[in-house]
Order: C-alpha cells, then structure tokens, then sequence
C-alpha cells in the first residue's frame, strides 16, 4: 500500500474509481506520480491519517463513491468529487449536455494537454474502449466501443456455434481454430480505434500524438515512438490538475 510521508505536500490524494480497478497517488508539485491499486479506498484513507484533501473521480455513481463521500465527512477531509465540466483549464468539451461524458474521459483530456499542444488522441483500452480527439483548445469528440472482453462474451454468447477461451494474445495474427479466431479478432478490432484515430489526426496535420492507457493497452500493436506514446496513469494526472 502507498503510504503518504508527513510532508506539507503530501495531504492530498487522488483516487480514480474505474469500472473494473480503484487507482490513488499522492499529489507532489512537480513529481511523478507513484500510483499504487486498492479495492478498499477505506483502508487507504485509514492507514493515511496526514490526508486533509481528497480529489476523486469516479464512474460509478455507487455505494462506494458514496461510502468514500461519508468517510471522508468523517475524517473531516475535505473532498473533492470532480465532475466533466463543460469547459476548464481553456479546454472546452465536445459535448453539448457534457455531463453526459464519463469524468475518466473527460480527466484524460485535461492530462493529455499537459504533455503536447499537438492535435491528439487518447485511447482508453478498459472494459470499454474510448477514443477522444483534442485538436487546439477543443475537445472535439469521440468513440465508445466494447473492451476485448466484452466483445468476446458477446460474440461466444450471442451465437450458437462460436466459443471461446480465457486467453488473451500477446500478438496478432491470424487464427486457426475458433477460439483463436475470436480472440485474434477482438484483438484486430482494438488496433482499428488506433489506425481509424491516427487517419484523422493526419487529417489535421503531419506532427500529432497518439496517448494510450487502460488495463487492456498491451492487446494494441503498436511502435512507442515520438507520435504514438504508452500514458498509463492520464486519469490520476487530469485529477492532479485540479489539486494545483
């Protein structure tokens, strides 16, 4: 577990709830994130008793965001339930009802600016996959389509004579029997979202960047280079804006 020293510094804490993992750092001007795992943000928060302020974002509208919200109450911890904004930081979001527009999206957006001015695209590989696409001081839109697990459930599951297994490729190619069909498949439909970001962004100029995160980022194929970059933690950074 992550354990925050009595620095001034080190009093607030991110804490990004994601569909499937719960991620948390500390927040220091001007360092790296150390980022650490949790499935129990109440034991984070009681093994840390320096914490004064918490900065979350949260996809789940549950019991444990809002047990998170008690217990900070409690502790006498100021918190802060960051929300999609309709514009901040000189960002202005894509969505006209832009609550409508996950906060782990939205937070992803704000961090990708903090590396490149360049037009560029986050790619979010999770239970679901999203793209988004900032281009100047705008959000300008986006994609959702299902995760590699979702989409092989849904093929195995959906159709009488198709099945599956649990593995995952670690490179893609062309199958030979059913279950590496569905697999490689899945796999061949998470390098589209790249390709299809990368012809746009072309399409507003040569030099752009492509940021790519999410628990499911190692069933891309892709060259890291200058233009196409591994950000794991863009969440908790977009989070990080917000304790400035």
């Amino acid at each position: 577990m992550l354990e925050l020293s009595n620095d001034q510094h080190a009093e607030t804490l991110l804490i990004d709830i994601g569909n499937t993992r719960i991620k948390y750092a500390k927040s220091l001007p001007n360092a790296q994130l150390k980022v650490a795992t949790t499935d129990n943000v109440e034991s984070v928060l009681q093994n840390n008793l320096t914490i004064k302020k918490v900065i979350m974002g949260s996809v789940k509208g549950n019991e444990l965001t809002q047990k998170t919200v008690q217990q900070c109450q409690s502790l006498g911890i100021q918190l802060v339930n960051v929300q999609t904004e309709s514009q901040r930081f000189g960002i202005q979001c894509a969505y006209k009802d832009f609550h409508n527009l996950g906060v782990d999206r939205w937070l992803a957006v704000l961090a990708a600016r903090l590396h490149t001015e360049l037009p560029v695209a986050i790619i979010d590989a999770g239970t679901a996959m999203t793209c988004d696409l900032v281009v100047g001081k705008k959000h300008v839109g986006g994609w959702i389509a299902p995760g590699f697990t979702m989409m092989r459930d849904a093929v195995t599951t959906k159709t009488d004579k198709v099945f599956g297994n649990q593995k995952r490729p670690n490179q893609l190619l062309l199958g030979d029997t059913t279950e590496d069909c569905v697999n490689f498949g899945c796999m061949a439909m998470l390098q589209g979202m790249l390709t299809s970001a990368q012809k746009i962004l072309e399409s507003h100029a040569s030099d752009y960047r492509i940021y790519v995160c999410g628990g499911d980022q190692d069933l891309i194929e892709y060259n890291e280079n200058e233009k196409i970059q591994l950000k794991r933690d863009l969440v908790l950074e977009g989070l990080a804006r917000y304790a400035d």
